[in-house]
C-alpha cells in the first residue's frame, strides 16, 4: 500500500469465524468461543500499537490468512468476510473509533493442514479530510462534507434527510378554496385541487376552462335521460 505501518502483529491458534445464534425469544449473542478469540485479537492489537484510538485518519487493513482446512473433518471453515469480521472488530476503539475509517483492504486466504495463523498490518493512510468535499444542499443552501466517491456517484445532494423530505414535496394551494395541499415532487406533479368536490364547483364555476369535459358531458346527458343533473340547459 505504500503508507506508514503503525501496527503490526501475528496470531497463532484456533481461527473462529463471527457467527450469530439466536437465543431464547429473539435475543442475538455471540458464543464465548468466539468473544475470547476476539479478546485475544484485541490485545494483539493493544500490545503492537503505540498511538491513541483515531477517529480523523484513514488505515489500510492487510490481512493474510492461513486456516486449517476444516473441511476434510467434516467442519465448516467460515467464508472470508466472517474471518475478517473479528478482525475488524477487534481494532475498533483501538486503533480507529469505526471500522468504516478502513478504506483500503487487502486479503490474502489460503487453506492449511498443521497451523492457522493470522498477519496483520495497519497502515495510516491519511487525514479523512483529504477524502472529503464539500457539496451546497439544494434545500436549505448550507454546505457539507462528504466522502469524494460518494459526491462522484451523486447519491448525496442534501445535507440531511429532513431537508431531501422538505425537498421533494410541493406545497400548492387549491385553486377553488385556497387551502395548501402537500405532495411528494415526483407524483402528482399536475395536482390542483386538494379534493374531487372542489374539483367540481371550480369546474362548475367556469365551464369555458373545461371545453372537452364539458363537450362529453353534454353527450352523456343526451344519451342517457337518467341525468337529469346534466341536461343541455344545466350546461
Amino acid at each position: 500500500m505504500g503508507n506508514r505501518i503503525v501496527c503490526e502483529f501475528l496470531y497463532r491458534g484456533e481461527i473462529v469465524p463471527a457467527t450469530i445464534r439466536h437465543g431464547r425469544g429473539t435475543a442475538l449473542y455471540r458464543t464465548p468461543k468466539y468473544k475470547a478469540y476476539k479478546k485475544k485479537l484485541e490485545d494483539l492489537f493493544r500490545a503492537n500499537y503505540c498511538g491513541e484510538c483515531r477517529a480523523d485518519r484513514l488505515f489500510g487493513l492487510r490481512i493474510v490468512i492461513k486456516q486449517q482446512n476444516l473441511r476434510k473433518r467434516g467442519r465448516q471453515s467460515g467464508d472470508i468476510d466472517n474471518l475478517l469480521k473479528p478482525v475488524m472488530d477487534a481494532g475498533t476503539g483501538v486503533v480507529w473509533k469505526d471500522d468504516d475509517l478502513i478504506t483500503q483492504l487487502d486479503v490474502d486466504l489460503t487453506k492449511e493442514w498443521n497451523e492457522s495463523t493470522i498477519w496483520v498490518s495497519v497502515e495510516d493512510i491519511g487525514h479523512w479530510h483529504r477524502y472529503r468535499v464539500k457539496l451546497k444542499c439544494r434545500n436549505c443552501g448550507e454546505m457539507f462534507e462528504i466522502n469524494k466517491y460518494q459526491a462522484e456517484r451523486g447519491n448525496r445532494k442534501f445535507c440531511s434527510n429532513a431537508c431531501r423530505y422538505a425537498f421533494g414535496r410541493l406545497k400548492p394551494k387549491c385553486l377553488n378554496c385556497g387551502k395548501e395541499m402537500s405532495h411528494f415532487r415526483s407524483a402528482r406533479l399536475g395536482t390542483k385541487f386538494c379534493s374531487s368536490a372542489c374539483y367540481g364547483e371550480h369546474m362548475s364555476a367556469n365551464p369555458h376552462l373545461y371545453p372537452n369535459i364539458m363537450k362529453n358531458l353534454k353527450k352523456a346527458a343526451a344519451n342517457n335521460p337518467r341525468l337529469t343533473h346534466l341536461r343541455k340547459d344545466k350546461l
